[in-house]
């Protein structure tokens, strides 16, 4: 049994320079969007209250992306935490209450996996005991397989999992239109990101992500994030 205080979330994500090259939600915009998408999930982490440790990729160590996350989980679980919450940057439709219920589930002793509708997750929740490296590295990372992959790793570490409701990953302009459809028109995410995409590039100022790191030298250097108002 776990208390509220071993567990912790793990933002892992690209820098938003190195998501806008990858991705293309707003022409001449994809750094801001990026930002913002970023800047909005670091928020809805930071109000549950845990512990939030925030990992990109310049500081990512591996070869493959299932190394770099295993080796970012790791240096978590070293620090003395005992289930972790893995999130990224393209589900802004995860809530606050998304990550309690993920940190509530994980106290009961199941892991929690956040499905995303394109076969990937948008949310790990994954106790030290149940962790396996070999078997984690080699899940179907980055594909639409990976749900499917989580299934069996699963079944063969014999543990029970939760699986949240399915949400939108935000990989492109369409991703990005859909997912602001579904907003309502006060919505303060959405209003951000249509006045971002609506200001003329050179009017744009937007203070970068640059938490301070207030963690020793780990595998990779983990950089607390200062609290974010965003809504």
């Amino acid at each position: 049994m776990h208390n509220a205080m071993t567990t912790a979330i793990l933002f892992f994500s690209r820098t938003p320079a190195a998501e806008a090259r990858r991705k293309t939600l707003a022409p001449q915009r994809n750094e801001a969007v990026v930002e913002t998408l970023i800047q909005h999930t670091v928020s809805r982490a930071e109000k549950t209250g845990l512990p939030v440790y925030h990992c990109f990729t310049p500081d990512q160590a591996g070869a493959t992306f299932g190394e770099r996350l295993a080796n970012a989980m790791e240096a978590v679980y070293a620090q003395g935490h005992e289930a972790l919450i893995v999130i990224g940057n393209d589900s802004p439709g995860l809530t606050t209450s998304d990550l309690l219920l993920a940190a509530q589930t994980l106290r009961n002793g199941q892991l929690v996996l956040g499905p995303a509708r394109d076969g990937g997750v948008y949310l790990i929740g994954m106790t030290a005991a149940a962790y396996r490296r070999e078997a984690f590295i080699n899940l179907a990372w980055e594909t639409p397989q990976l749900q499917a992959a989580f299934r069996n790793y699963l079944r063969t570490a014999q543990v029970a999992a939760r699986f949240l409701i399915p949400r939108i990953d935000i990989d492109s302009a369409t991703d990005l239109q859909r997912f602001l459809n579904c907003l309502s028109p006060g919505n303060s995410l959405k209003k951000q990101l249509e006045r971002i995409m609506l200001t003329p590039y050179r009017a744009l100022i937007f203070p970068p992500v640059t938490p301070q790191p207030t963690q020793g030298v780990l595998a990779c250097p983990f950089l607390r994030g200062p609290p974010v108002s965003f809504c």
